[in-house]
């Protein structure tokens, strides 16, 4: 696949490493818009199977405490 079907190949250039030059579908982290979305989704599911103190510690640490992020609101996630 082009670089242009990954999620972090913005404006001619990757957003998630620096590099010199896009590898596609060579690159470890090659993943298209649809693939990143569903992964996002197992995990949000898997964090809300957590009891509320892991939850609670999870919305803290990664979402700095914003459980709006870890729901998709306003358009984050």
């Amino acid at each position: 696949m082009p670089e242009q079907d990954c999620f972090a190949y913005q404006r001619g250039r990757c957003k998630a490493l620096t590099v010199e030059k896009c590898r596609g579908s060579g690159c470890g982290f090659f993943k298209t818009a649809a693939r990143l979305a569903g992964e996002r989704q197992k995990v949000f599911q898997y964090i809300q199977s957590l009891d509320e103190r892991k939850r609670r510690h999870i919305i803290d640490v990664y979402y700095g405490g914003n459980i709006k992020l870890l729901n998709g609101e306003e358009g984050c996630l």
